[in-house]
């Protein structure tokens, strides 16, 4: 699945300016993204990520406070990206931090790619190898051309939705998510919400912290803004849209990939631990 020629998708926006509240009290001194995994900060996989899925310029969207980040990147060069950067004005939530960067976009389709959610993949015992879930997300939309499409995956043995935390779930058009054929994109029916504690079946279908967009977004996100939303959320855009006859893909993470988030300590700490055992010098001798 390696790109070629001229790409439909070839940039980024990267939003990175939560001020890390569920990391505290270390936030305070230093971006949750900046925070070392093994030897890279986090957000460092993702824009190596990204690189590697053939995007060549990103978006990096700060808050006031994190001007490391683009003092230990700079342009990118060094990551085979053009990294630019961009204050959020106001914090209220993805959604709007995508709004800012409209201009950026030029009206062509962007990844999203958040700065604190990490992509993994476990080693197989096979000769199958598929590529990198972004790059087969890019690869459906280029072949595609759907107005959205995102990764998912499915959620296994979840009672129930932090309290007061808005929680949505994918709902294919057709059960198309088989053990024979794992990572089948398949199409969008309905985006839906869930409330406070309200249970979340378990096998739920979720998103996976990686969509790419066109324009059509930016419509949805305004209304949610001038509707004085005190958090504009990129999935409610999304699911507006899909309401109103959007078409969407969503692309399945397999059961060796994951997207880790490392805005918490108990995934943060995990993930830590387990890139410590990669490193060449690791030596848990005594």
């Amino acid at each position: 699945m390696k790109r070629t020629g001229d790409y439909l998708v070839n940039q980024a926006i990267i939003p990175a300016a939560g001020v890390g509240a569920r990391m505290l009290p270390i936030t305070k001194a230093l971006p949750k993204e900046m925070l070392p995994i093994g030897r890279k900060p986090v957000i460092q996989y993702i824009l190596e990520e990204l690189a590697s899925a053939g995007v060549t310029k990103a978006l990096i969207i700060v808050s006031d406070g994190k001007e490391m980040i683009e003092k230990y990147f700079g342009d990118g060069r060094n990551l085979g990206l053009r990294c630019e950067y961009l204050l959020q004005r106001q914090m209220k939530g993805s959604g709007n931090a995508i709004l800012e960067a409209e201009s950026w976009t030029d009206h062509k389709p962007f990844v999203v790619a958040w700065g604190d959610c990490i992509s993994t993949v476990k080693p197989q015992n096979t000769q199958a190898e598929l590529p990198v879930p972004l790059a087969r997300l890019i690869h459906t939309f280029d072949l595609l051309r759907p107005d959205f499409a995102v990764l998912a995956k499915r959620l296994r043995g979840i009672k129930a939705a932090t309290p007061r935390r808005l929680r949505y779930t994918l709902l294919p058009r057709q059960q198309t998510l088989t053990d024979a054929a794992p990572a089948k994109p398949f199409d969008l029916l309905e985006i839906s919400k869930h409330l406070g504690l309200d249970p979340i079946p378990d096998n739920s279908i979720v998103t996976a912290a990686r969509w790419i967009l066109s324009e059509g977004i930016f419509p949805f996100l305004r209304m949610l803004r001038d509707q004085s939303q005190e958090e504009i959320l990129l999935t409610e855009a999304a699911r507006l849209w899909l309401n109103v006859g959007a078409r969407a893909r969503a692309v399945p993470l397999l059961d060796q990939e994951s997207i880790e988030d490392m805005g918490t300590w108990k995934s943060y700490l995990n993930a830590s631990a387990r890139y410590a055992t990669l490193d060449p010098e690791y030596d848990p001798s005594p």
